[in-house]
């Protein structure tokens, strides 16, 4: 071996090129790794290339010398780095900077709003807000609604579906591989996911049962519908009532004569009328008078009768949930999303259309009075601003990992404003017509009451007294204002009003599927499946699909118990201190990554930034607003709601369900970040480690890691040499023992 004097006077050994100089333990490796002349000069730009890549800013000094041992262990090759065993996603990237993954494909704009469309618009549109929005002040409520949406939901739209695209993975990865301590987080979404699906499900079975059976008496030659053989609480003309009062205040002014008046019948029709008692069914069929004792909630129900038609609901349940999964199965391949896309635009569309017949119904003047008058006590109240922030997420999906979805499957390129915004008008379109719609819907039945009633002055007073029962009066108020208008009444829109609920829920009922069949997809046990072989890919894909078989079917059958609709309700309306907790605790995650000036999740696949004077409103309401929300919301819900519905319809058994679904989601969110806290102070290691952001590439395989490790073991175990020293110029040289 040659040796060289140094500017110390310590002697160092150059390494030999000849393989006839070198010890034995290292002959026997020549023929596995090549060997080659080691100039860092020629390939320093690559190795810092490939350690910003792989490690952490405040880890480069570290990243480097790990980087150069590997190199000198693998023959010194920058441009493949590529080990006999495993091929790294950093030489992935190195070798093909331009390319995407399969799955990013870009698409076009249209394809992509109707995407953002399809997973992230819930029912929630037609069912919640109109409520919540008359709850709070009318107009008013759109005020705390749209601040929140600009600071709070768009920004976390943005970041949801930046950390999708950036991870490429599902909600239940993407927070692993930032941190394993993280972990909690995804599966807390998706339990909420799980829930969601349950709610949607039961939405669309009620919603699919109302559509039918309508649609079938509306067809029958002798319905309901079409006739009236009396004047009774099951069968009321609106219109004619109209008339004959019109009719009657101009005889007595002597503008008609009173053979007109009573050819039309009028003062039976009015005789009657003020014999009838309209005080709990103003004009609603029967059809539709069972059907909402049965299920919905204007009035305390009567569970005993949810027997009524129990076979057709457990069919339409049944088939319900296997369409689904057969939409599911094609919308994974993307041929079924954009037809689903379509289907929640056409029930959007139903909403206009509801919204002019009814601006154009007389009697309609409390309903425009009520949402229009600004209510300043409503503008600095805390529950106000708890319950927009609640709507902003789940009217948008946010917090549930459907946009995370999104950002995993589809590349939005420069596209990504245009996406995310047409989301938005959409949003904000159908929450204002179905406000409205549901507003002089009760504005219309309000009128109607009091007038039978002898007093129409108190309209306004009514139509509060008629909106006290919650958000699932929006089931019955706009059929019952339709019916109202009597036999020449428009119920071909009854019949689109189910179906637009239907359309919405159904999709997003296959979005909920679709999360949690790739969150099943990605778990351990699909991986030992995947490891058996290809033989057994037929295999894999039966037994993933058993998976979701067993998981969902008994809760299907538990839906059609009559006790169900109060335990899904519960989970749904608990389910919102779930989405505060996750929205709170990712806020915070992507906070920790912000360094000052862009967002950290927003690299390569995201081609807009948020600007830092969108980040500094965004980052003061998460730490405030939340916070509020979240006790005003438990609070609200716990002194409330739960005290009035509980005393109606809930059993003494499903009183703390709700409570312990957030009990769960805490165990759950809590437990990972404790166990990697206790395991790093057992081993001693640095329990800062337990809440650091990882590297930011994909989530490290054990395999690589095996590979590195034994590689750094196989060059220190050299008997011959003792550590690597590093230099800047000139052939590396390690020191002689």
């Amino acid at each position: 071996m040659g040796t060289s004097q140094s500017k110390d006077g310590s002697t160092r050994t150059a390494i030999p090129t000849d393989a006839n100089q070198q010890p034995e333990e290292v002959k026997s490796l020549i023929g596995k790794v090549p060997s080659a002349r080691l100039n860092l000069d020629s390939a320093d730009e690559e190795i810092r290339r490939i350690v910003k890549s792989r490690f952490q800013k405040q880890d480069w000094a570290m990243g480097r010398g790990v980087v150069e041992e590997e190199m000198l262990v693998m023959g010194f090759r920058p441009k493949s780095l590529v080990s006999h065993e495993v091929k790294h996603d950093f030489e992935i990237a190195l070798e093909h900077p331009s390319s995407r993954p399969k799955s990013a494909r870009p698409n076009r704009m249209i394809s992509n709003i109707i995407y953002c469309i399809t997973y992230s618009l819930s029912c929630s549109v037609i069912l919640d807000f109109p409520y919540l929005c008359y709850k709070h002040g009318g107009a008013t409520f759109l005020i705390h609604w749209l601040i929140s949406l600009i600071l709070f939901g768009i920004p976390m739209v943005f970041i949801e579906i930046g950390l999708g695209q950036y991870y490429g993975k599902s909600v239940t990865l993407i927070f692993a591989a930032m941190n394993p301590s993280f972990t909690g987080i995804g599966m807390a979404m998706l339990m909420i996911n799980v829930l969601k699906s349950l709610w949607n499900l039961k939405v669309v079975v009620i919603s699919v049962y109302m559509f039918t059976f309508g649609l079938q008496s509306w067809y029958k030659s002798e319905n309901q519908w079409s006739r009236c053989p009396d004047i009774s609480v099951n069968c009321f003309d609106f219109i004619k009532q109209e008339r004959c009062t019109h009719l009657k205040e101009m005889a007595i002014e002597g503008l008609v004569g009173q053979q007109e008046y009573e050819r039309e019948k009028c003062p039976l029709f009015l005789e009657s009328l003020g014999n009838t008692n309209f005080s709990g069914a103003h004009g609603v069929n029967p059809i539709m008078m069972d059907f909402m004792n049965a299920y919905v909630w204007p009035i305390p129900p009567d569970l005993n009768r949810f027997e009524y038609g129990s076979e057709p609901i457990i069919q339409i349940t049944m088939g319900t949930f296997t369409l689904a999964m057969i939409c599911m199965g094609i919308g994974m391949k993307t041929i079924g999303l954009i037809p689903l896309g379509m289907l929640k635009i056409m029930a959007v569309m139903v909403l206009p259309w509801l919204y002019y017949f009814f601006s154009s119904a007389p009697n309609i003047d409390a309903g425009w009075r009520m949402f229009f008058t600004f209510q300043s006590t409503h503008l600095f109240d805390g529950q106000s601003w708890a319950d927009a922030i609640y709507m902003v997420m789940t009217t948008m999906s946010i917090c549930d990992g459907t946009l995370h979805r999104v950002g995993a499957l589809y590349n939005f390129s420069h596209r990504y404003w245009t996406s995310v915004f047409s989301l938005v008008i959409v949003t904000v379109f159908s929450c204002v017509m179905s406000t409205l719609t549901l507003t002089l819907a009760v504005s219309l039945l309000a009128h109607q009451m009091y007038t039978h009633g002898g007093s129409a002055n108190g309209t306004d007073l009514r139509i509060h007294e008629y909106m006290v029962h919650g958000q699932s009066l929006t089931w019955s108020a706009v059929p019952e204002a339709l019916n109202a208008f009597g036999l020449v009444g428009p119920f071909h829109l009854i019949v689109a009003y189910y179906f637009s609920i239907a359309a919405i829920a159904f999709s997003s009922l296959v979005m909920n599927l679709s999360q949690i069949f790739c969150c099943l997809k990605e778990s351990a046990l699909f991986g030992f499946l995947l490891s058996l072989g290809k033989p057994l890919i037929t295999l894999k894909k039966l037994l993933l699909f058993l998976m979701l078989t067993v998981f969902f079917l008994p809760l299907v059958f538990t839906l059609t118990m009559p006790w169900s609709i109060v335990l899904v309700r519960l989970g749904v309306q608990h389910s919102a201190n779930v989405m505060f907790l996750v929205a709170l605790l990712e806020a915070g995650v992507v906070a920790y990554c912000y360094n000052g000036g862009k967002f950290f999740v927003d690299i390569r696949t995201m081609h807009t930034r948020l600007s830092f004077i969108t980040a500094v409103p965004f980052i003061c309401i998460l730490t405030i607003s939340p916070l509020l929300a979240y006790g005003g919301f438990s609070c609200q819900l716990s002194l409330n709601q739960m005290s009035r519905v509980a005393d109606y319809v809930i059993p003494t058994k499903l009183r703390n369900a709700g409570y312990m679904t957030l009990i769960a989601a805490i165990f759950i969110i809590y437990m990972f970040p404790t166990v990697s806290i206790l395991t790093n102070w057992f081993n001693h290691y640095s329990i800062k480690a337990a809440w650091q952001i990882q590297p930011t590439w994909v989530p490290q395989r054990k395999h690589d890691a095996k590979v590195a490790h034994a590689n750094r073991l196989a060059f220190r175990s050299q008997q011959s040499y003792s550590r690597c020293v590093v230099a800047k110029k000139g052939v590396r040289h390690v020191t002689e023992k």
